[in-house]
């Protein structure tokens, strides 16, 4: 939005953000509605409240647009606000069509457990191993984003320059429309989301939304800079404020757990966790050591190596006592054409048959367990042997 040499750039179809509302090709408003949108701004920006929205910061790319440290926040970021929070149908094809590419999939049929997976969550987790995708092209993507420029910009601004850091100390709630599949457990959230506070809300979406398909998920911050992991409070401007809405753009969030049918599965993500940090090269041993991973978390863990190389959940030999969801989620941390790294001396304190389905023989591939063979000849993955 404000480097015009970015190769991510792309530049406003409209003046001011008045304009755009009232003439984007995607959800214009009528001026009745704008109309009220924005008294409703002015009348809130003359409250107690409003008042004390202030930038909390100052970044360079702050100064294009004159937003100034203790500055109040300004009547069209509360008229974008109030569109994103009251607005639902307008936030719901803003965000469909102005930020997510289209892609057109074909089915992998000889992989049963392949799933689909909403790309609307967030960027960082919308990529497949198993789907053969082809997108549209970027230029595509950036012409609909026209549309929408100066409301996104606001958003995002609204967020990091007048929102605080979450808060470390409490968990926060999302609900997604369908068992979303994602590679990492720390991602950014690059399209503007909506959270909640209240437990109970997520509970009911995980129960209700999309006709009970959908999932809760459960997050936190990020775990880096404060900067990274920002929100702001939009129960003052929700017509609902019950449910304590809260918004993040381009803010970094760590999953915690996934709520189904009021079903935690936070054990289950501390296991998926730990199997990242296996296949990433991290440093795992202290885990171990210190009783955070088990001998049952490290079973299931066997468990799952051979469901996926099974991949039939009739076979005899498949454990069926994993839920199908979490095998899913498993699988789809080893991505095709990744690297695998393998690091000997984290493997003191593993037990032993997971630490025989990890073995690797860099020197003769065929003494290599059947898994890590698995993975070369069928994920195509680069296994590398770490050892430190």
């Amino acid at each position: 939005y404000w480097d015009g040499k970015h190769h991510r750039y792309c530049d406003s179809k409209y003046a001011d953000l008045r304009s755009e509302l009232l003439h984007n090709k995607i959800y214009p408003l009528s001026l009745d509605l704008y109309n009220t949108i924005k008294n409703r701004a002015v009348s809130f920006l003359q409250t107690k409240k409003g008042k004390n929205i202030t930038a909390q910061r100052e970044h360079d790319w702050m100064k294009k647009w004159k937003i100034l440290r203790h500055s109040t926040i300004t009547v069209d970021h509360v008229i974008a606000l109030l569109c994103y929070v009251n607005v639902t149908a307008l936030r719901r094809v803003f965000k469909l069509h102005g930020f997510v590419r289209a892609a057109k999939r074909d089915r992998d049929p000889k992989n049963s457990l392949t799933m689909r997976k909403s790309s609307a969550a967030s960027a960082a987790t919308a990529t497949t191993s198993d789907d053969k995708k082809t997108y549209e092209s970027r230029d595509v993507l950036l012409e609909r984003h026209r549309e929408i420029w100066h409301w996104s910009r606001l958003l995002l601004e609204c967020v990091h320059c007048y929102g605080i850091p979450l808060n470390q100390q409490i968990n926060y709630y999302h609900g997604i429309d369908c068992k979303l599949l994602f590679n990492r457990f720390n991602v950014m959230f690059d399209i503007p989301t909506s959270l909640t506070l209240n437990r109970d809300i997520a509970y009911n979406l995980s129960r209700t939304i999309n006709f009970g398909r959908g999932i809760a998920i459960e997050l936190s911050h990020g775990g880096l800079s404060d900067l990274q992991s920002l929100c702001l409070d939009l129960s003052y401007l929700s017509d609902y404020p019950s449910e304590e809405e809260q918004l993040v753009f381009h803010s970094y969030l760590s999953f915690n757990d996934i709520i189904i049918n009021r079903m935690h599965h936070d054990e289950w993500l501390k296991i998926l966790r730990f199997w990242y940090k296996i296949k990433e090269g991290f440093f795992f041993n202290h885990l171990i050591e210190n009783e955070q991973i088990t001998r049952n978390d490290q079973l299931c863990i066997c468990a799952m190596i051979i469901n996926m190389i099974i991949a039939n959940t009739a076979h005899p030999r498949y454990d069926t006592r994993i839920p199908l969801y979490m095998q899913k989620l498993f699988n789809e941390c080893v991505e095709n054409n990744t690297f695998v790294w393998i690091i000997q001396s984290e493997y003191a304190n593993m037990i032993k048959k997971l630490q025989s389905l990890l073995y690797f023989d860099h020197t003769t591939m065929t003494n290599s367990s059947q898994f890590v063979q698995y993975l070369i000849k069928y994920k195509q993955c680069n296994v590398c042997n770490s050892n430190i």
